[in-house]
């Protein structure tokens, strides 16, 4: 019975393991996309300056996300 409950608890874990894996990635590209931006608007100070607040919000997001997925 302890022996189930376990192997229900690892496959639980595995799959949010998946899915979260599959968010990083996308959060990831997310982020990749925000340098072609960040180029695209080099003059324009004040669009430049809210998207490195917004790039560095996704990174501690990304972080956060890789900490909990290290924990699963």
């Amino acid at each position: 019975m302890a022996a189930e409950k376990a192997a229900v608890r690892d496959a639980k874990a595995e799959r949010k393991r998946g899915a979260l894996e599959r968010e990083i990635a996308a959060k990831e590209e997310e982020l990749a996309a925000f340098d072609v931006r960040m180029e695209a608007v080099a003059s324009d100070y004040v669009e430049l300056e809210k998207l490195s607040r917004e790039k560095a919000e996704l990174e501690q997001l990304i972080e956060e996300m890789y900490i909990k997925w290290d924990e699963l």
